[in-house]
């Protein structure tokens, strides 16, 4: 459980996180400018960030070098099979700003992949998962910020293959229906994410290689994963 409240640390500082410097894998400033995604307009204002579990190994180990990786990743391993969002969401009326409960933010809310596929929010989570989210709510209260709402959808589709992964090609949206005055939204995220995949050189002219990047951009050579 130790891991779990190291976890919690840094989430409750990630509303405004520092400006990182390029994309190193498993820098944890540089996966929250990647996982983050705002919509702000004049009706509404939300903010969104997709927690997979490789962040959350990273967060831990941020915060005690010490600790074994290994022992980090089979702790939070329960995670693989869970797609966390950590949602703010609110609209701007007549009456003032009004935020999205959780209750409704799981009705509202449906997960997308890039074949189409959609699922909704969990409502009935094992211990295990209950006890994460615990434990970062608490985090939340103790900075007052209760506006933030987790969502936790399945991690896996029918067939057992991940149906969001920041390490692999893809794409992955968050939508959230309109609810009163909130006009609803749709954030995405296009995968491999940088900073949680480690770069590889152009096979050609030794370059390094974004994990996005079909193409070698100084040789025009295949990228081959």
């Amino acid at each position: 459980m130790r891991a779990l409240f190291l976890v919690a640390a840094i989430l409750i500082s990630v509303a405004a996180p520092a400006a990182a410097q390029g994309r190193a894998p498993g820098n944890v400033n540089d996966m929250i400018l990647e996982v983050m995604r705002t919509d702000l307009g004049k009706e509404k204002e939300a903010m969104a960030m997709w927690l997979p579990q490789e962040f959350f190994v990273a967060a831990g180990m941020a915060q005690a070098p010490g600790l074994d990786p290994k022992e980090m990743e089979k702790e939070l391993g329960f995670l693989l099979d869970y797609a966390v969002f950590m949602v703010q969401a609110k609209s701007n009326g007549e009456d003032g700003p009004v935020h999205l409960s959780s209750a409704q933010l799981r009705a509202a809310a449906t997960l997308v992949d890039g074949a189409g596929r959609s699922v909704k929010p969990l409502t009935d989570l094992p211990p295990k998962v209950e006890a994460t989210l615990n434990a970062v709510r608490q985090g939340f209260a103790a900075k007052g910020r209760e506006e933030f709402r987790l969502l936790v959808f399945p991690g896996r589709g029918a067939d057992g293959t991940p149906f969001a992964s920041p390490s692999r090609r893809g794409t992955v949206t968050l939508k959230v229906a309109k609810v009163g005055e909130f006009p609803g939204l749709a954030l995405s995220w296009k995968t491999p994410l940088a900073s949680f995949v480690q770069p590889v050189a152009c096979g050609k002219c030794k370059e390094p290689l974004q994990p996005a990047w079909s193409f070698c951009p100084w040789c025009a050579q295949p990228a081959v994963r």
